[in-house]
């Protein structure tokens, strides 16, 4: 297995390249993050106490886009920084890879199976239900139709080549008046906010007859999922070749949520059968004035930091609820919390990081909490796992790389820092979201401290 390591430099974020090590746009990474742990507490009198561990998180699969190629993808990776004369301890940014920009939860279609929608086949899965009663599946919200998911894997070439793509076929033999075909999910969004609702389309098969027109929109409801008012509502033709569509808009007061939504419009008075078969790729909805360059989800990480120090209190381990991913529906997507950091009058150890077997150790009296409970570090020492947390000493030790929270010192005014974040970028290349459990052919790893 060849290697290749994601070098930083001072100051964060950093911008790492995929085409520096031969990636290309529609290449997959699964993507693994420790955050870092928080350094332990220094003071002027004997209050002291251990930083805490960082927490680990996986997201299920990374798709590189073209932007990401052209311009590379922002990546976080900072350090607890020591207590010093009366400070508590520093605690570092939490480790991220790439941008959240995009609030739809599942852009790379995750969960698809081609077939008939209920006889087999199945629209991507299911991520969180931002309003109670609705989803955020895509899923036929009105009318009635047959639904096929046809084909979905990597735009091959082309315009939108290799933005994650979903074929869908809406037919019916005898469509009702003014009847609306709608493929559709929620995402949580607030009141009085400019968004954007963009996607890719192409017609691949079928045709548009005794079809009035297509639309997109942005379908905005509160909390109690009363309706406030369509936003973006943009009207688009399908052809033969891929085009991108987007609408732009305000949310009205009480939003909470809005319903994305992929439109066939039935004439008033419908004049024979329908059967189209339309190809949509990167799905996005931003917070934005104007379409950007596409953003892979759920592949966003962030693996949360220890906290920081307070007195002789020590630092709580950085927590898998404040991690991303966390949401099981995900294959392989995981999250645990690390260690706590001790509270010692006279100096405390550091927690251990989490990592992908398992949660970090607490520390206990000056000893440091060792990393995940599979293979982890010990106390003080760093392993590409999980590190340990440092001990109390009377020059504390730092907490162990990647991601342990530091020592507190016995007899002197300073702390220890917190160890390091980490990302490891495993590339699957040839993988798709739906050859996901293909055999591995290659595989290559980006580790970075």
């Amino acid at each position: 297995m060849a290697s290749a390591l994601l070098t930083t430099t001072s100051g964060s974020p950093q911008t790492w390249s995929p085409s520096a090590v031969g990636l290309q746009a529609g290449d997959c990474l699964v993507v693994e993050a420790w955050g870092p742990g928080s350094g332990g507490s220094g003071s002027s009198t004997s209050f002291r106490a251990g930083g805490a561990g960082g927490a680990y998180a996986k997201s299920p699969v990374y798709v590189l886009t073209p932007d990401n190629i052209a311009n590379g993808v922002p990546y976080t990776l900072t350090a607890g920084g020591a207590g010093t004369g009366a400070a508590n301890s520093g605690v570092g940014t939490n480790t991220s890879f790439a941008s959240a920009a995009n609030l739809v939860p599942n852009s790379i279609n995750l969960g698809a199976v081609v077939g008939t929608v209920g006889s087999g086949g199945v629209l991507p899965i299911a991520t969180t239900t931002p309003v109670s009663g609705f989803f955020s599946d895509w899923r036929l919200w009105a009318g009635t139709c047959n639904v096929d998911v046809v084909n979905f894997g990597i735009v091959p070439g082309g315009t939108g080549v290799g933005l994650p793509f979903i074929d869908i076929r809406l037919y019916n033999a005898a469509p009702t008046a003014s009847d609306i075909l709608r493929i559709a999910f929620c995402v949580t969004v607030g009141a009085g906010l400019t968004i954007t609702n963009s996607v890719y389309h192409q017609l691949v098969g079928g045709s548009l007859s005794n079809i009035d027109h297509l639309a997109i929109a942005a379908s905005a409801f509160t909390a109690a999922a009363a309706y406030v008012g369509d936003v973006g509502d943009t009207n688009f033709t399908p052809a033969s070749t891929m085009a991108q569509v987007s609408g732009s808009g305000a949310t009205g007061a009480s939003t909470a949520a809005a319903v994305i939504s992929y439109n066939v419009f039935v004439p008033a008075v419908p004049t024979g059968a329908i059967d189209i078969t339309i190809r949509f790729a990167g799905a996005q909805f931003e917070i934005a004035g104007s379409a950007t360059a596409f953003k892979s989800t759920p592949g966003f990480t962030i693996a949360a930091a220890g906290s920081a120090t307070s007195g002789t209190t020590g630092g709580v381990g950085g927590l898998a609820s404040a991690c991303t991913p966390t949401n099981a529906v995900y294959t392989g997507a995981v999250a645990f919390s690390g260690g706590s950091g001790a509270t010692r009058t006279q100096g405390g150890g550091g927690g251990g990081s989490a990592g992908k077997d398992g949660a970090g150790g607490s520390s206990t009296t000056a000893t440091g909490g060792t990393g995940d409970n599979g293979s982890g570090g010990a106390a003080n020492t760093s392993n590409v796992e999980g590190g340990g947390g440092g001990t109390a000493a009377t020059t504390a030790n730092a907490g162990g790389a990647p991601g342990g929270g530091g020592g507190a010192a016995t007899t002197t005014n300073n702390g220890a820092a917190g160890g390091r974040g980490q990302i490891r970028l495993t590339w699957l290349p040839l993988f798709t979201p739906n050859t996901l459990n293909a055999p591995m052919l290659q595989r290559v790893e980006m580790i970075a401290y």
